[in-house]
Parts: structure tokens; sequence; C-alpha cells
């Protein structure tokens, strides 16, 4: 398999005339008051989320799906429950420390 991975990035970077990187690796820090956020989006609808988990690393997300997110109300409600958790969770870090929603 890993052959067929280069032979496709080997003509990628042929098409394109330039080279074309096949692996990318950042190695990051999630620090401990961090929460992730995982969106799950329903193929052909770019904006549509079909279901979100937020939580923390090491615990149990709290996940909400909705059944079909072309509804806009649905999806909307879907929005409205992940609002109070991110305000929940910015309330609840020193406004000293963050700036845009990014920890320095």
């Amino acid at each position: 398999m890993a052959d067929l991975v280069h032979v496709a990035a080997r003509l990628r970077a042929l098409q394109r005339g330039q080279a074309v990187p096949i692996v990318a690796q950042r190695q990051l820090v999630i620090q401990p008051h961090a929460r992730i956020l995982t969106l799950l989006a329903m193929a052909g609808e770019d904006t549509s989320v079909h279901a979100a988990a937020l939580g923390r690393f090491g615990y149990s997300p709290e996940i909400n799906v909705v059944a079909d997110p072309r509804r806009r109300d649905d999806q909307y409600g879907l929005l409205r429950w992940l609002l109070p958790l991110f305000e929940a969770y910015y309330a609840e870090l020193p406004r000293s420390r963050v700036s845009f929603g990014l920890q320095y």
C-alpha cells in the first residue's frame, strides 16, 4: 500500500510541477483544560453538521446528533446546544490568558 501512496504522490508532483508531501506531522501538547470538538459532516453538504462531540482529553465527550442536518431548524438546534458549552469553557479561563480563543 505504501508503494501506491508514493506512486500517487509522484504522479501528483509531476502534474503540479512541484513536490507533494506524503505525510505531515505536528506535535503539540494538549493543555489539561482544553476542550476537544469533533464534528461529523454529511457527505455532499459542506456546512451541514450531522453530529458533534465535545469533551476533555481523557473523559467521555458530550454527543449530540441531528437526524437530518438539511433541516435548518435541527441544524440550528445543534449549534444552540454547543454555544453554552463554549461559553462555560471560556468563562472558566482567566481573561489575561485568552485572546481570540487561543491560549498563550
